[in-house]
């Protein structure tokens, strides 16, 4: 008799490194210029292809990007250029664009180049391919085409990889719980059961990553005109 077949649901995993545009002079103005630039990554490239691809539509009007709260205290009141301020990106945050099924580590740094400094942003995204949206044709990992395609000329490195996550063990939700780390000499996904071994479930599993196809990206998001 055959056994029905268990449901798995792709992850996929990307991990990049920016590099600012510009040279500063202290360690402090390059942390600054790299946390802007990850203001832009998640707001207009991530944010804004995500909703044309889940909410809007594309062919509709543009993207409604979030705006920044109004700052206060007991003497006045003012309107931040930040929506997630500056030491938060330097300590490294886990954003939640949306509904919450593609999620990002974003941490910035300072990196000393002769006698000035370079910013530069490392995120790590996972992002479930569920295409579960039919009626707009796309899904979630449009914003992943979006953060190559924009931001390429200030990539320093880009890897892709794929795992496929047991649905009869874990939930959608447990995406919160997703970890690109090392073990051993490999890179291995923690946060989910996978199938039990000889010691019973296992936590972890290995994820090949690849470097990303930057033309092919650019191509695959030749459409994505807003």
């Amino acid at each position: 008799m055959n056994q029905k077949k268990k449901e798995s649901l792709d992850l996929i995993v990307e991990r990049y490194t920016f590099k600012t545009s510009d040279m500063e002079y202290t360690h402090f103005e390059a942390l600054m210029s790299a946390a802007w630039l990850a203001e832009k990554i998640l707001y207009n490239d991530i944010y804004g292809a995500l909703e044309l691809d889940l909410v809007k539509g594309w062919g509709q009007s543009g993207p409604t990007y979030p705006q920044p709260e109004e700052q206060h205290d007991k003497v006045a009141k003012w309107n931040s250029n930040w929506i997630i301020p500056p030491y938060e990106y330097m300590s490294g945050i886990r954003w939640k664009p949306l509904d919450g099924m593609q999620q990002f580590e974003v941490k910035v740094e300072a990196v000393k180049k002769e006698e000035k400094y370079e910013g530069r942003v490392h995120m790590i995204a996972y992002v479930w391919n569920d295409k579960e949206f039919p009626y707009l044709g796309k899904d979630r990992t449009g914003c992943l085409l979006d953060i190559v395609d924009r931001s390429s000329e200030k990539i320093i490195s880009a890897e892709t990889g794929k795992i496929a996550i047991p649905m009869d063990k874990n939930k959608k939700e447990d995406i919160s719980n997703a970890h690109l780390g090392e073990y051993g000499k490999r890179w291995d996904i923690f946060g989910f059961l996978f199938p039990p071994d000889e010691i019973g479930d296992v936590g972890h599993r290995p994820i090949e990553l690849k470097p990303i196809d930057v033309e092919k990206r650019h191509a695959d998001c030749a459409y994505r005109d807003r």
